[in-house]
């Protein structure tokens, strides 16, 4: 989204969406990972994970307003405790857009900055407006008012100040 590469086949623009397929499972701890069976054995192999889901979702529909972990720039998937609000792609940015994903994530302060002009989606609702529209770009055509308009819905809907 920054700089339209980062661990992908081709540039982030060449793509029309972006989809996770997300894997949702609970671990056995009966496993052991250094056990050695025989051929015939095989049955008795205990799996590392049972009570598998999965989802396929975009990308901006299951992204939280948080990193995937503390030291890292990775988006994170919003926090819920069911399956479901994955599976239908019900998180924040579901609501406020593909366009307003991007330019949360594009201006998200990197990990080792140390200013950060926002690190929640609140305080990027606050941020959002008060930046100059021309400074706002993505590596994609988007409508300014359109986005601002989504983000104000949202945070009147929410009782986010701005």
């Amino acid at each position: 989204m920054r700089n339209n590469t980062k661990n992908i086949e081709y540039k982030y623009t060449d793509y029309l969406k972006h989809y996770i397929i997300g894997f949702i499972y609970k671990r056995n701890g009966q496993a052991q990972e250094s056990q050695i069976y025989d051929y015939s054995d095989r049955t008795k192999i205990q799996f590392p994970f049972y009570d598998v889901k999965y989802f396929i979702q975009e990308k901006y529909k299951i992204a939280g307003d948080k990193p995937g972990s503390g030291n890292t720039e990775n988006i994170g998937s919003f926090p819920t405790k069911k399956f479901s609000d994955l599976k239908q792609g019900i998180g924040p940015f579901s609501e406020l857009g593909a366009d307003v994903f991007d330019l949360y994530w594009k201006y998200y302060p990197k990990f080792r900055s140390s200013q950060k002009t926002y690190t929640s989606l609140g305080e990027f609702i606050e941020w959002f407006p008060t930046q100059p529209q021309t400074d706002l770009k993505l590596l994609h055509p988007y409508n300014y008012d359109s986005a601002l308009k989504r983000i104000l819905a949202y945070a009147q809907k929410n009782h986010i100040h701005n």
